[in-house]
């Protein structure tokens, strides 16, 4: 009986902490949609930067 009345208390917490981002599940998305987008536009920037900065050092007289 013990055991079953952890587990319940378990599965409440557990739902108090996801239920707000199920109920906001939209802005959820478009947070981590927006993290991943920036994390691989930095990636691009950074890429694209080295790759011109050597061609541009690669035919200097």
């Amino acid at each position: 009986m013990m055991d079953n009345q952890r587990a319940l208390k378990a599965t409440a917490l557990t739902w108090a902490w996801v239920y707000p981002f199920v109920q906001h599940a939209p802005v959820t998305i478009a947070v981590i949609t927006g993290g991943v987008w920036s994390i691989l536009v930095v990636t691009a920037g950074t890429y694209t930067r080295r790759n011109l900065v050597d061609y541009i050092y690669e035919f200097r007289p």
